[in-house]
């Protein structure tokens, strides 16, 4: 005959009430701690746990911090790098200054004489030569007579480099046409004289600075007058 188990009676009402077998012999095999023992273990492994693994922990930054590994350290890398970039960039830029910039290392100049290469550019106009020496621009003057100029030649009027010189009254370009062969006592087609252009036109202390050098204030003109009675 099938015996139901306990359970089942329990579920199925085969047993009355208080008719249940003794279960306490098959349960007394299976021991379950107290809760306050299972929870002292586990404290006691979780403190003994944790106070290793911090304790490595501490210990393991404790190391890296002595070594130096900070968050610093790649602030002052990147830093020194920077500083290593300038430098090299600075060297590159004083290998490839201009010449110019250190007299010391310029090339020489090309050979030949300087003043041959300034003839190149002077004109031995006479239009030219006397506008300079009307304007005063004595330089110009000065290159075109060593360029070979002849200051004693006369435009359409008979007037050389001393006539156009004394109209203006410019005493420097006056004796740059003496000093290079000209003439002080030439006169024009109307007779004049330098003498006569510098005491017309108000340039007396010019006029007696040549009379001591030697021109002649005795010279007439075709109106019979000398340099001192003016041009007319």
């Amino acid at each position: 005959m099938y015996t139901p188990t306990p359970a089942e009676a329990a579920v199925c009402g085969a047993y009355p009430s208080g008719a249940f077998p003794d279960l306490s012999a098959r349960t007394s095999t299976f021991y379950t701690p107290e809760p306050s023992a299972r929870s002292s273990d586990f404290a006691s492994l979780y403190d003994a746990s944790s106070s290793v693994s911090g304790s490595a922990r501490v210990t393991e930054l404790g190391s890296l911090y002595e070594h130096g590994f900070t968050h610093s350290q790649p602030l002052q890398r990147r830093e020194a790098d920077r500083r290593k970039q300038k430098a090299v960039m600075a060297a590159a830029f004083d290998a490839f200054v201009p010449p110019s910039a250190e007299p010391s290392k310029m090339p020489p100049p090309p050979p030949g004489d300087v003043r041959e290469h300034a003839e190149e550019e002077v004109s031995l106009d006479p239009r030219q030569v006397y506008s300079a020496a009307r304007h005063g621009r004595h330089k110009e003057v000065e290159a075109a007579l060593l360029a070979g100029f002849n200051p004693d030649y006369a435009d359409s009027f008979g007037n050389r480099l001393f006539h156009v010189a004394c109209q203006n009254g410019n005493k420097r370009i006056c004796k740059l046409a003496i000093k290079y062969g000209g003439d002080m006592d030439a006169q024009n087609l109307k007779g004049n004289t330098g003498l006569h252009f510098l005491f017309a036109y108000g340039y007396a202390d010019i006029a007696e600075y040549f009379i001591e050098k030697g021109a002649a204030d005795t010279i007439v003109n075709e109106s019979g007058k000398t340099a001192r009675e003016g041009i007319r």
